[in-house]
This record gives C-alpha cells, sequence and structure tokens, in this order.
C-alpha cells in the first residue's frame, strides 16, 4: 500500500534499443539533468484514477524506429522523503495526431488508432529519500519504471 508519493517530474525516460547499442533517452531532453515542474502523482500512487500524458513529437525524434524496453518517471526535486510500495498499471501507447496543447478532456479523442498495450501488471514505486538541492538524479531510488515485455514497442513517430 502506498501511504504518500508526491508529485512527479513532467519528464519521462525511455531505455531504447535499435541499429545502434542501447540508450537513455529523456523527454523533454532539458530535464535530463534538471528537475521538471512536478504536476501530479503517479496514476495508482494516491488512489484510482486513469492518467494520459501526451508527449510532442519534437522531443521524441532521437526515438523515431527503437524498440522501447521500458518507461520511467523521475521524482521531482523535494526534502520530503517519498514512501513507496506497489502499484498494479495497464499502460498503452498511440501515436496521436493532436498536440499536447490541443489535447481534449476526452482520452478517446487523443489516442491514435495504433494504440497498443504494452503493459499490464505490478509496478514497484522505490521509496526516495528526501533531497536537498534543485536536480534530481536518475538513481533507482528516484525513478518508477515501468518494463514493457516482448513484443518492445516500437516508436515510428507522431
Amino acid at each position: 500500500m502506498i501511504h504518500k508519493l508526491a508529485s512527479i517530474a513532467t519528464c519521462v525516460s525511455c531505455f531504447l534499443t535499435g541499429a545502434v547499442a542501447q540508450a537513455h533517452v529523456v523527454a523533454p531532453a532539458a530535464n535530463s539533468s534538471a528537475d521538471a515542474i512536478g504536476q501530479n502523482r503517479i496514476a495508482g500512487t494516491g488512489g484510482e484514477l486513469r492518467q494520459q500524458i501526451l508527449i510532442g513529437e519534437a522531443h521524441l525524434l532521437p526515438m523515431i524506429g527503437k524498440q522501447i524496453h521500458a518507461i520511467e518517471f523521475r521524482r521531482s526535486a523535494s526534502s520530503e522523503t517519498f514512501v513507496g510500495g506497489s502499484v498494479h498499471m495497464t499502460v498503452s501507447l498511440s501515436a496521436s495526431t493532436t498536440l499536447p496543447i490541443e489535447c481534449s478532456n476526452t482520452f478517446a479523442a487523443n489516442i491514435g488508432p495504433n494504440a497498443q498495450q504494452v503493459f499490464n501488471g505490478p509496478v514497484t514505486i522505490p521509496t526516495s529519500p528526501g533531497l536537498a538541492g534543485s536536480t534530481v538524479s536518475w538513481s533507482t531510488d528516484n525513478t518508477v519504471r515501468i518494463p514493457l515485455p516482448h513484443p518492445y514497442y516500437v516508436y515510428l513517430g507522431g
């Protein structure tokens, strides 16, 4: 049971493979080493809810043609300790023509025609100690990792 997990950073990290060696891509790239603005809790950590995250295509260009092996969310900088636990998640990915700034309050209106469920199962939320300063590392204590089982989702743009 999760006691508390404060806001997450609005950046997503993906582990990719393709024609080159495995890579770690952060979207938006500017948040690779800088703290991002925390928006809300990760779905399932503060009660039942559905959550949709739209990322602009320009942030995902390094991922085109690559297999996505995992999705990670990093916590925001805060002196507060985030208490961990486990949650059940279902994750679907798709490319959409809807721009993040123009997204609809209706989830279905933002989903592209190629929606694919890529994960369904338990996700471990680590206990993350309070942080001094304004930057947060991508360590296992600070990230929630959603591993994608075979077959891996291949991002084709959009």
